[in-house]
């Protein structure tokens, strides 16, 4: 409930229907939803780069997690282990 109270008042904020100045929030009445319009592509853009980042991690092989644990386990030289590792990163 408190979350719920928050974000509206976030919104409201944002979207200037509640500057802290008081309405209008800039020179013209239209500042206020200039203002929110852009602050919401604002946080738009930084999501989409967000998602966009995550999107572009490559995820792990699991021969890459196989050769990680044999090698903790001691199955494995350092020499061979990296030799296993070049392999399996080509292809």
């Amino acid at each position: 409930m408190r979350m719920r109270v928050i974000l509206s008042a976030a919104v409201l904020l944002v979207t200037g229907c509640a500057s802290p100045i008081g309405p209008p929030f800039g020179p013209w009445p239209e500042a206020d939803s200039v203002f929110g319009i852009l602050m919401i592509l604002l946080v738009g853009v930084l999501l989409y780069r967000i998602a966009k980042r995550q999107s572009l991690k490559r995820p792990e092989s699991p021969a890459i997690h196989i050769l990680q644990e044999r090698y903790a386990r001691g199955e494995l030289t350092r020499d061979e282990f990296h030799k296993m590792m070049r392999e399996v990163s080509a292809s």
